[in-house]
């Protein structure tokens, strides 16, 4: 088994009224390309990944996404056409209601030629996303990746924050999380240094040391004042990983009925406010 180094994060969100002019002159500016034709979802993930530093990302990194709801704004537009007004749908948003095609902009844009993999699930996206590309490197089968996790709102908000079942929430943000990860060690600000599978919540936080911050999955932290769409505990993780001002991080999250995984990252850093 290989080391797994985090060599960069960025936690990229937006409130759902944010302009998507805004973001098509935000990604031009990071990127330095134009970008024709993608949709809002496609957009929100092309800022997140050109928010990272670009140490230890190269062709031969891997692309792993998670999504909780996909490109739901594509999504029912295509359904609105067929069913509401009795037409084919447009070719365009027949081709961007598919999340893949967020993960083929964004392997396209930075020249990956690695696996590339879309991943989606109700609470755990970006914990799915993770646990994957950990594994994978740990395993051999890819020098490095890219994880990231995109979800984007429909409106009107009230009716979206209810069927996603989030009507409790008083601010929502969309966007996502990200990480680079490599077993190079080229300039990491974290190493992961234990991930394992337990029973029960209590088992796993047990297993901790004293001293580590621990972060639940969102399946606990949804009903807040303000929250992701797309996963919570992921982008609590990505944010404390940025700061630095945590030596440990523990991520525990629920994969099952019967099952938890627990990730935990050391940082290499530690800045003081």
């Amino acid at each position: 088994m290989r080391k797994v180094y985090i060599e960069s994060a960025s936690c990229t969100t937006y409130p759902p009224q944010y302009p998507t002019l805004s973001l098509k002159s935000e990604l031009e500016r990071l990127s330095g390309q134009k970008f024709r034709r993608i949709n809002r979802y496609i957009l929100l993930g092309l800022c997140g990944v050109f928010h990272l530093d670009p140490k230890g990302i190269d062709s031969s990194s891997a692309l792993y996404i998670g999504t909780k709801n996909g490109c739901i704004v594509e999504t029912v537009t295509f359904l609105g056409q067929i069913y509401q007004d009795a037409l084919l749908p447009m070719p365009f948003t027949f081709i961007a209601s598919s999340a893949n095609m967020a993960s083929y902009y964004i392997a396209n844009a930075l020249g990956l030629k690695r696996g590339n993999y879309t991943l989606s699930h109700k609470y755990i996206p970006f914990e799915c996303a993770l646990d994957k590309a950990y594994w994978d490197i740990a395993e051999g089968k890819n020098n490095s990746a890219i994880v990231g996790c995109i979800d984007e709102a429909a409106l009107p908000l009230d009716s979206f924050k209810e069927a996603v079942g989030m009507s409790d929430v008083e601010e929502l943000v969309e966007g996502g999380c990200w990480l680079s990860l490599s077993a190079m060690a080229i300039s990491p600000i974290a190493e992961i240094v234990d991930v394992k599978r337990f029973k029960t919540f209590n088992q796993a936080e047990a297993y901790l040391p004293n001293g580590v911050k621990i972060i639940r999955d969102d399946s606990y932290m949804e009903k807040q004042k303000g929250g992701y769409i797309g996963s919570n505990s992921g982008l609590l993780f990505v944010t404390s990983l940025q700061s630095g001002l945590d030596e440990r991080i523990a991520l525990v999250t629920q994969l099952g009925k019967y099952q938890f995984l627990l990730l935990m990252a050391k940082s290499f850093i530690k800045k003081h406010p």
